[in-house]
């Protein structure tokens, strides 16, 4: 897989995304909290990551390139 135009990303994506690809492990839908508002939900969380996999995914229904690990 290519490069990945982030260009279209606003820049509070672009740190979600930034935070992500730094990480060598799974995150929880609470540490990505940080780069949005103050209080944000973890709903907030979700709806970011969805905008996100909108613009990055060629599917974004079935992601390649920022998955999902379900916990227990």
């Amino acid at each position: 897989m290519g490069r990945v135009d982030l260009s279209n990303l606003t820049l509070r994506e672009r740190r979600i995304v930034l935070l992500l690809s730094k990480e060598d492990r799974v995150l929880s839908r609470e540490e990505p909290r940080g780069e949005l508002d103050a209080g944000s939900s973890a709903r907030a969380v979700d709806a970011a990551i969805t905008r996100i996999r909108r613009k990055i995914e060629q599917d974004p229904r079935q992601p390649q390139l920022l998955l999902t690990a379900h916990g227990e």
